[in-house]
C-alpha cells in the first residue's frame, strides 16, 4: 500500500565568489542538485524513512530535521507526500593572473556580481594584454613585409646572374633592387620601433603582474 517514486534533476551550478590571492584567481562556484520522492499510499498517513545516497564531496542542503547520516547514506524521516533533497558542492577554480583564457579573463573582468576591485584588476590585465597583442601584431606584420621583399631579393638576384650586365631586362632588376633596398630601410625602422613598443607592452604588463604577487 506504499509507493515511493524518486527522480533527480540536474546539476544547477552558480558563481559564488572571485578572489586574488598571491598572483593567482581563486574562482568558486556552488553546484546544486535536487532530487524529489514522491510518496504514494492508500493507508493512514504515516512517517517513512527514505534511505538517499549521497555521492563523495556533497553535503545535504535540505532538509534541515529529520536526518541521520549513515556512511554514504543520508536517512530521511518525513510524513510529507513529497520530500525534496538538496544537495551542494563547492568547486573551487585556481587560474594563474598571467595564463587565463582571454574569453574566462573577458567574462570575469565584466561580470557586475564580482568585487569591483577584482573586476577593476582584471579589466587592467585585459587591457594591458590587449595592447601586447596588438604591438605583437604589427611587429609581426613588419617582419612579414621584410621576409617578403627578403624572398623577393633572392629571386631576382638569381635571375640577374644569368642576364646579361648590360641587357635591359638587367637594368630593370637593378632599378627594383634599389627600390627594395630603401624599402627595407624604412620598414626595418618602423621594425625597430615596433619591436621596442612591443618589449615595453610587455615589461608593462610583467611589472603589473608583479605587484599582483606572479612571479
Amino acid at each position: 500500500d506504499l509507493r515511493i517514486t524518486g527522480s533527480t534533476g540536474g546539476i544547477d551550478e552558480q558563481l559564488s565568489t572571485v578572489s586574488i590571492v598571491d598572483g593567482v584567481l581563486l574562482v568558486e562556484r556552488r553546484a546544486r542538485r535536487t532530487t524529489t520522492y514522491r510518496i504514494a499510499s492508500t493507508a493512514p498517513a504515516r512517517s517513512v524513512v527514505i534511505a538517499h545516497r549521497m555521492q563523495s564531496g556533497w553535503s545535504l542542503v535540505e532538509p534541515r530535521s529529520g536526518v541521520q547520516q549513515e556512511g554514504s547514506v543520508t536517512q530521511i524521516t518525513t510524513s510529507s507526500r513529497q520530500l525534496t533533497v538538496v544537495e551542494e558542492q563547492v568547486r573551487e577554480q585556481r587560474l594563474a593572473l598571467g595564463n587565463i583564457p582571454d574569453d574566462q579573463l573577458a567574462f570575469y573582468s565584466t561580470n557586475r556580481l564580482l568585487d569591483p576591485t577584482v573586476r577593476r584588476t582584471l579589466q587592467n590585465i585585459q587591457e594591458l594584454q590587449q595592447t601586447l597583442a596588438e604591438r605583437r601584431r604589427a611587429r609581426q606584420s613588419l617582419d612579414q613585409q621584410v621576409a617578403s621583399i627578403t624572398a623577393d631579393q633572392a629571386r631576382i638576384a638569381t635571375n640577374m646572374a644569368q642576364l646579361d650586365r648590360n641587357s635591359t631586362l638587367y637594368r630593370r632588376y637593378t632599378t627594383d633592387l634599389s627600390r627594395q633596398e630603401d624599402e627595407l630601410r624604412l620598414i626595418r625602422e618602423d621594425l625597430a620601433r615596433a619591436q621596442r613598443e612591443e618589449t615595453q607592452a610587455q615589461a608593462a604588463l610583467r611589472e603589473y603582474l608583479r605587484t599582483l604577487g606572479v612571479q
